[in-house]
């Protein structure tokens, strides 16, 4: 598995806090949440490998290849909050460039390849709200 610094790790954690929360709130001035201000996930779209993938949240969270109706896999939110509670744990306790074992058969699970985007693009993921 690659290795990767904190800042580049924590993206993926985004990604995967998103999707399991399932809301992305608003925030004031001082970049203070505004509890009772948020956005509903609907689902987030990225790319990866020359396709594009839209990680649908609803009961469930199903990944589809953009053409495509039927999801190639369909994860519980339990399983994606686990996943970036563990995440966020291991984002803590690394140093420098480090990897994440464990974390390897999960992506490609969801058939993410890499977790930084290309430098030509300024965004890694689209949330559709």
């Amino acid at each position: 598995m690659a290795e990767y610094n904190k800042g580049e790790w924590s993206e993926l954690y985004v990604f995967f806090k998103l999707l399991s929360e399932g809301k992305l709130h608003a925030a004031n001035s001082d970049l203070q949440q505004i509890p009772e201000l948020f956005y509903p996930i609907l689902s987030i779209i990225r790319k990866e490998g020359g396709e594009t993938l839209e990680y649908h949240r609803d009961s469930n969270i199903r990944v589809v290849i953009e053409g495509r109706s039927e999801p190639i896999v369909v994860f519980s939110i339990a399983e994606f909050f686990d996943i970036a509670r563990s995440l966020l744990a291991s984002i803590r306790e690394g140093e420098g460039n480090f990897s994440i074992p464990w974390l390897s058969e999960w992506l490609e699970t969801l058939k993410i390849v890499s977790i930084t985007s290309n430098s030509r693009y300024k965004s890694d993921i689209t949330v559709k709200v």
